[in-house]
């Protein structure tokens, strides 16, 4: 539509776009290509990432375009070039060491508390 040139010349051009690259209720989907900055994110990614670099990795175990609630679902993490357990944040690779505890973990409610049973 947008490169229709009969179109482009009796329909003002804001009416063309809303209809053509939009899809979904209230102008909120999908954008055109040339609208979308992945692909300069992924050029400039691409810069980044070399050999001898160290990267930040997630590997899911189900997608999370699938359903949000499989943004829980990770395996291995990759930080700092350091690997964790993805369900203990247990150190894998170089070493192999257990997460220390967090802070909040052995604290003990006040008692009084509304909705809070000791």
């Amino acid at each position: 539509m947008l490169d229709d040139p009969k179109l482009r010349h009796f329909t003002p051009y804001e009416e063309l776009e809303s209809r053509a690259s939009r899809r979904g209720s209230g102008g909120a989907g999908w954008l055109r290509d040339e609208e979308h900055v992945f692909y300069k994110h992924a050029r400039f990614v691409a810069d980044l990432v070399t050999a001898g670099k160290l990267a930040d990795i997630l590997v899911f175990d189900e997608s999370p375009l699938e359903g949000i609630r499989n943004s829980t679902a990770i395996s291995p993490i990759m930080k700092n070039g350091r690997l964790y357990d993805g369900h203990t944040l247990d150190e894998i690779y170089p070493r192999q060491r257990p997460l220390p505890g967090f802070f909040w973990q052995n604290q003990v409610p006040e008692t009084g508390g509304v909705g809070i049973a000791r």
